[in-house]
């Protein structure tokens, strides 16, 4: 729906579509290519830039280095989606979060305390998401460890009550607040602030001091 009123505003949006380049004048980017499957295209006269993908990739563009920086690398993100057939005891939470020494449950989230057309016919949705260090194990040993941990917090009371499940891993999942992380992209926004580009906007996560998420 946002997509297409969007277009209907006559807003352009370009999927499957990566910068390929960005190009600046003193103090202003004045040119951003972008490569897609038909080729690269580039937008000439840039008003202002709009960044929200992160502070490595815009100081990437722009020409820092950032090769001296090294950063900790978050575990995986794998999502064991499931279809219980009795509520799970959760009382009205929607998030459940875990910080059980021992335990990759990072949250549970139980969709029919927010939503009430959550519940259909085969049950009732819930998503478990894990953290979990690389190598990563067999899909069928992600489902165990959620749903062991799943019964040891008492959410379920055996594996009988999943009438369905689906594990899926995430390309990429929650950025890894480390001090060390903090500390490398604190010193790369600053950085980036003494480029004094002033047709730059930087959004998103760590775009300014203690700015995490939104």
């Amino acid at each position: 729906a946002l997509l297409a009123r969007l277009q209907a505003a006559g807003v352009e949006v370009m999927t499957a579509t990566e910068v390929s380049s960005i190009a600046r004048t003193g103090s202003r980017v004045d040119r951003v290519t972008l490569r897609a499957d038909g080729g690269e295209r580039s937008i000439d006269a840039v008003g202002n830039l709009v960044w929200t993908v992160g502070l490595p990739g815009i100081a990437n563009q722009l020409g820092l280095n950032l090769r001296d920086y090294k950063f900790d690398r978050a575990p995986k993100t794998v999502i064991v989606n499931l279809l219980l057939r009795d509520l799970p005891r959760m009382g009205d939470l929607y998030y459940l979060y875990c910080y059980e020494p021992g335990c990759r449950t990072f949250r549970i989230t139980h969709f029919g305390a927010y939503c009430e057309g959550a519940p259909r016919a085969a049950g009732h949705p819930v998503a478990v998401e894990l953290l979990i260090d690389e190598p990563l194990p067999a899909e069928a040993q992600l489902e165990n460890i959620a749903l062991d941990e799943l019964e040891r917090f008492g959410v379920i009371q055996g594996r009988d009550d999943v009438a369905f499940s689906a594990v899926e891993v995430l390309n990429s999942g929650f950025p890894m607040p480390s001090a060390l992380n903090l500390r490398n992209l604190g010193d790369i926004r600053q950085r980036l602030a003494c480029l004094g580009v002033t047709n730059l906007v930087n959004l998103g996560i760590l775009s300014e001091e203690n700015v995490f998420f939104q």
